[in-house]
């Protein structure tokens, strides 16, 4: 377990109204990194103008949050603030939806992490399935992709 800043203050019950102070030491078995992120900020109504700044953690609480991830869902070849991915873990296949939150198109070299051996695009609005050019690495499977602004895709692994 990890605690970014502190550990909490309360410990919950069957509900937050069955809350109890947290004893010192309780949290002794977890990892507390101090310091504080900058608060993300709220969206409004319309779509922004540009993506949101990269949020900036220090060198420490970094290592710590990676070292508590056991393995990323998607590493892109280059930052992209812009970028977000989902991943749903299905019986027989990997399901990444990757949303392109910049209003203009971008390219990149994205590596999805999962069990599959090919990687298909699947279109919601039209159902339509199609095969997807991959390359295999140690992480997983590569593919070059271009989203439109405000685009969202949807990848499968099998």
């Amino acid at each position: 377990m990890l605690f970014l800043g502190r550990t909490p203050s309360l410990i919950v019950g069957e509900t937050i109204l069955h809350a109890r102070a947290a004893v010192p030491g309780e949290f002794s078995w977890a990892t507390v990194v101090p310091g504080e992120l900058a608060p993300t900020p709220t969206p409004s109504d319309n779509p922004p103008a540009q993506p949101p700044a990269p949020q900036v953690a220090p060198v420490g609480m970094l290592e710590a949050i990676l070292s508590a991830v056991p393995e990323r869902d998607a590493v892109l070849d280059q930052p992209d603030s812009a970028w977000r991915v989902m991943k749903r873990r299905w019986r027989d296949a990997d399901v990444f939806l990757l949303f392109n939150e910049r209003g203009d198109a971008a390219t990149r070299t994205v590596t999805l992490s999962g069990r599959g051996k090919r990687i298909e695009v699947w279109d919601p609005q039209t159902g339509e399935i199609t095969p997807a050019a991959a390359i295999h690495s140690a992480g997983g499977l590569k593919v070059t992709m271009t989203l439109q602004g405000f685009e969202t895709r949807v990848f499968v692994t099998r």
